[in-house]
């Protein structure tokens, strides 16, 4: 479960994508440690598998857009929203059995987004081998 303030309308266009629905919130976890990697273009790109905007990966899975109630799109007000994940997520510690909790946002749109994390939990279940 993830609770978070955001100021980014409903309803609202912008460069690359809306401020609030083309702004897609991740959560996940994973053995290995995330990294940035530079590329030969001179980006960088994690080391584990977060999917792309709208579409989950092994390690991450989309819970939800950072879009708030509000559509007044030229005086934005913060409002708290909360997500989960639709389902259980299954991941496999390391050798000494670490994990990585994983929290973010994967965004087409190309301006500033701020967002204020209030709370982040996760529930741990062993699973028989």
């Amino acid at each position: 479960m993830l609770n978070f303030a955001t100021n980014s309308p409903k309803g609202c266009g912008g460069v690359g994508g809306a401020p609030g629905e083309s702004v897609w919130v991740k959560t996940g976890a994973t053995a290995t440690e995330p990294q940035p990697v530079l590329q030969s273009n001179g980006q960088f790109l994690m080391n584990i598998d977060k999917g792309n905007q709208s579409v989950g990966g092994k390690d991450a899975t989309v819970v939800g857009t950072v879009e708030n109630s509000s559509t007044d799109c030229q005086q934005p007000v913060y409002e708290t929203k909360m997500l989960a994940n639709a389902g259980p997520f299954t991941v496999r510690t390391d050798a000494a059995g670490r994990l990585w909790f994983l929290l973010g946002t994967d965004s087409g749109f190309e301006g500033t987004t701020s967002l204020y994390y209030r709370q982040f939990r996760a529930a741990l279940t062993e699973l028989p081998q």
